[in-house]
């Protein structure tokens, strides 16, 4: 992307951007003093609920205080204890309709007992509630309670004082009840004229009908929680989390909501409550949490109960106020958004003009700079860029002259060093030839030097002209089969490959875009340094190429090379391994300047008993 075009969007991404930021800003103070209104909103309808609750509880314990003191059933314990069958009965029957009453009153109560403490805890007295249904219990239905918990705790109980039991899920003969059905058991000891302990009548209440009727949970948006003094659910908006403690299960309010750990360790029995902002499901929440003390004798026997609801249901007009207020603010910010991108262009049009001109002088095209007569920044550039322009032509000129003639000067060097060398070498060979009988064996030997020599001068010469013309080639890429230049290399040295018995494996290799011409040098000059630094006569030649790291990497790899090659020095100009070769150590060295030309790399992995020669072919074309 042009940098004028980036100037025209960065200023309106920066005024986007501080608007954004400062929009955040402003709606995270809105949000949180509106959460703030919201939480003391839903504190007020849950301490409301909870008072309910609270009463509700409370009647119950006043109602089992009521029938302690009851005269009927005074009546019936001394008609019992004096052994008065029809005073008795009477008694009985009168205490039991009154049970049958205070039921149809009391809708959320399903038990009303009295239970003797003699002959095993039997009950004696009972109305039940049973699909809407209030019955007085026979005789041969009352059952044996003496082994239940809560008939031994409350025959202990001094006068006065009742029992209030755990609320846990109703069991008939020592198992639970389906459907489960929780049950609150409120108690209170009776004692016959002479004081002494006769039972105790007792209320088993509805816990669950009881909370769902008084908060109106069925028909609420808001979700309700009440946990017992241990943490454990009685009440959850998932029906599966309700008392799983009597599975055997944890789950806990003060593990679902840490929040909430203050409200369920023990501490002051004063109320406690705490408010915070949670999630349930995927839906931003208010949470407030509170402990109830709904029974009179035994403050540590709390409740807490938590009223939770997502931050939209009771905050519609807030959000109202919020849309309007983004509603404008993005109005807002379009306009200045725009303003911002027109006030940029209008900065930028010399840059563009400007890098519009650099493009001409890149074509060679004639190019003008509009701005030079300015005296800010763009009429300093153009003034710069233009002075520069015409010393650049200048310069060239000159140039092209100079390389002109070094190019000449190169082929005049090279032709007129490489026929001397030849002709020394010829004259050399042919002395050896015709007077080889009468010379010395020194004198031969010395001859045999010299032809060395020349032969090495000349595949220096041309070795050295290669290099140079590599930085001048003006070659374009195409798209080339490199199989097939490996193939022409090799057919040229077929008879030698033939020869020596040499072993040559291609392996599968990639059409890419390369200058072919320097990619068949490349591949000259790797077989050629095989062929000629061969420890053996025959060797495995072998051409592969791999990916790595999403590019191809070409090898050519051989067996016979010397392995006490340097890795490190082994493309460097002029080395050649050895002291006795009649090369100029510039194969590998070109081969290096061809892969660069390619915007590749080139490394060399030697090994006892293979060398091979790496490289990539990858980049943007040089």
């Amino acid at each position: 992307m042009k940098i004028a075009t980036q100037l025209r969007l960065l200023a309106p991404s920066i005024v986007l951007v501080t608007a954004v930021l400062v929009g955040i800003v402003i709606v995270w103070a809105y949000i949180t003093l509106v959460d703030e209104e919201r939480l003391r909103g839903l504190a007020s309808r849950a301490d409301a609920d909870a008072g309910r609750v609270s009463l509700a509880l409370q009647q119950i314990q006043d109602d089992i205080r009521f029938l302690a003191d009851l005269p009927k059933i005074a009546e019936f314990i001394d008609a019992s204890r004096r052994n008065i069958p029809v005073a008795r009965a009477l008694a009985e029957r009168q205490t039991g309709d009154i049970f049958v009453s205070l039921l149809r009153n009391r809708s959320h109560y399903v038990q009303v007992r009295l239970i003797g403490a003699e002959g095993e805890g039997r009950e004696l007295i009972r109305a039940d509630r049973s699909g809407g249904v209030i019955t007085r219990i026979t005789d041969d239905k009352l059952q044996s309670k003496g082994h239940r918990d809560y008939v031994h705790d409350t025959l202990k109980l001094p006068r006065d004082e009742i029992y209030v039991s755990d609320i846990t899920l109703n069991r008939e003969h020592n198992v639970i009840e389906v459907p489960h059905r929780p049950v609150l058991r409120i108690a209170a000891p009776l004692y016959d004229n002479s004081g002494e302990t006769f039972g105790l009548v007792i209320i088993n209440l509805n816990f669950m009908s009881l909370v769902r009727t008084l908060l109106v949970i069925d028909d609420s948006d808001f979700d309700y929680f009440i946990a017992n003094v241990n943490g454990d659910y009685l009440l959850h908006p998932d029906s599966e989390k309700e008392f799983g403690f009597e599975f055997g299960l944890q789950s806990a309010l003060q593990l679902e909501y840490p929040e909430t750990s203050g409200l369920i360790a023990p501490g002051d029995i004063d109320s406690i409550s705490t408010s915070f902002v949670t999630s349930i499901g995927n839906a931003r929440s208010l949470m407030y949490a509170r402990r109830l003390y709904p029974f009179y004798d035994d403050p540590s026997r709390f409740l807490v109960m938590a009223l939770a609801a997502p931050s939209d249901t009771i905050a519609a007009p807030s959000q109202l106020v919020v849309t309007r207020v983004l509603l404008a603010a993005a109005v807002l910010l379009v306009i200045a958004s725009v303003l911002a991108f027109v006030f940029a262009s209008r900065l930028t049009r010399p840059l563009k003009l400007l890098t519009k001109s650099a493009e001409q002088v890149t074509h060679k095209q004639d190019a003008s700079f509009p701005y030079k007569d300015r005296n800010d920044e763009f009429g300093t550039l153009s003034r710069a860029l233009e002075h520069m322009i015409i010393s650049l032509r200048e310069n060239e000129s000159s140039l092209r002259e100079s390389i002109s003639d070094l190019e000449f000067f190169s082929k005049i060097v090279s032709h007129d060093l490489t026929e001397p060398a030849r002709r020394v070498a010829a004259l050399a060979n042919l002395v050896q030839m015709e007077d080889a009988e009468r010379l010395s064996v020194d004198s031969r030997d010395s001859l045999g030097r010299m032809r060395a020599e020349s032969l090495k001068m000349i595949h220096q010469l041309t070795d050295m002209r290669a290099f140079a013309r590599l930085g001048s080639s003006d070659t374009l890429r195409k798209e080339t089969d490199i199989k097939a230049c490996i193939e022409q290399v090799l057919a040229a040295h077929a008879d030698e490959i033939d020869r020596r018995k040499i072993v040559v494996r291609i392996d599968s290799m990639p059409i890419v875009s390369v200058y072919r011409n320097l990619i068949e040098m490349l591949f000259q000059n790797l077989v050629a340094n095989a062929l000629q630094h061969a420890r053996d006569e025959s060797f495995e030649l072998t051409f592969a190429c791999t990916q790595r790291d999403g590019q191809s990497v070409f090898s050519v790899m051989n067996s016979g090379s010397d392995s006490s090659l340097d890795a490190n020095q082994l493309f460097d100009a002029f080395y050649t391994g050895s002291t006795d070769s009649n090369r100029a150590g510039l194969g590998l060295s070109i081969c290096r300047r061809i892969v660069e030309r390619h915007s590749g790399q080139i490394w060399a992995e030697i090994e006892a008993d293979c060398v091979a020669i790496n490289f990539s072919l990858t980049g943007e074309t040089n």
